[in-house]
């Protein structure tokens, strides 16, 4: 391979919320549940604290970031919803 054939490095993806990065099928599921609970809870006036993930799902999305952003991001330093993203394991 000469080096008009290769692929230019991508440009790092630094968004500051999760929406900005691409997730697997499975995690944009999990996604969409917790907007649907969100949704039920404004109907009663309340609203989540944090968006607060299994360990193992906060790990897997963790390491899409970090791809991502080349390492310069990670799942604690973004939002969703405007809300922090906790991992319920810790």
């Amino acid at each position: 391979m000469n080096a008009m054939m290769k692929e230019p490095p991508r440009a790092a993806n630094l968004s500051t919320t999760l929406s900005g990065f691409k997730l697997t099928k499975r995690h944009q599921g999990l996604l969409e549940a917790f907007d649907r609970m969100h949704e039920y809870m404004k109907l009663a006036n309340k609203t989540p604290p944090c968006l607060r993930l299994k360990r193992s799902d906060f790990v897997d999305i963790n390491a899409a970031v970090r791809a991502q952003s080349q390492g310069q991001r990670n799942l604690g330093q973004l939002t969703y919803r405007d809300l922090p993203i906790l991992s319920a394991g810790e």
